[in-house]
């Protein structure tokens, strides 16, 4: 659903010439235990079986991407680049 939504706002967008306000900045998604990394690479490996574009990433990843987090509980993170809001 958020493959499709991502690309029918840019579709909205060139077709009707309306600003939808979507912005694509990207997406962290943080695994601070074990379990939550589990979890997430499950994830993340569906989603890119679907054609997202995921990749995982380390604490220093997300310390570039967001610079004023507090990184040091961070094991990894999913990042999806074209996801946005």
């Amino acid at each position: 659903m958020s493959r499709y939504t991502t690309e029918l706002l840019g579709t909205i967008e060139q077709e009707s010439g309306q600003d939808t306000g979507f912005r694509t900045i990207g997406h962290l998604h943080l695994a601070c235990t074990p379990q939550r990394l589990e979890t997430l690479t499950r994830e993340a490996t569906h989603a890119k079986y679907h054609g997202v574009p995921v990749e995982m990433v380390g604490p220093e990843f997300v310390q570039g991407k967001w610079p004023v987090a507090k990184v040091d509980d961070i094991i990894a993170a999913a990042w999806v680049p074209d996801e946005g809001g």
